[in-house]
């Protein structure tokens, strides 16, 4: 799960918590992050969940994207990483999760692999069919 603070001037203006595998930011309307500012581009950047990491890109934007005052293109995101947009921050919390949850990778669960029941029902029926 990822969260994201939307800052301007260090005030607090949204914050989204997601478990989705993309998060679009920009000024248009149909972004999840919506950045209501001339300087920031219709579709600026999109965070993306990609294997076990969220990643940053820019989408060709007039005015790029920047962390730590350095333009990047794509760049995976550590918790804590403080994107710049204009005269705006987008501060990233990455946060563990338990449980299951949409788009896991199933090989990085042994899901390929025969789960052992261990229920009274399940040692019934095994005791029957062997009797």
């Amino acid at each position: 799960m990822i969260k994201v603070r939307l800052q301007f001037k260090g005030k607090v203006l949204k914050e989204v918590r997601t478990i989705d595998r993309e998060i679009t930011i920009g000024r248009g309307v149909d972004n999840v992050i919506r950045i209501d500012n001339p300087a920031v581009s219709k579709h600026h950047a999109r965070i993306m969940k990609a294997q076990d990491q969220y990643v940053i890109e820019d989408l060709d934007s007039t005015n790029g994207t920047f962390i730590k005052e350095k333009p990047i293109r794509r760049l995976a995101l550590r918790d804590e990483d403080e994107i710049t947009i204009g005269k705006h921050s987008l501060k990233i919390f990455v946060e563990e999760t338990t449980g299951w949850q949409p788009g896991w990778n199933l090989k990085n669960m042994n899901a390929d692999k025969t789960m052992l029941l261990e229920t009274k029902s399940h040692k019934e029926l095994i005791n029957k069919q062997k009797g």
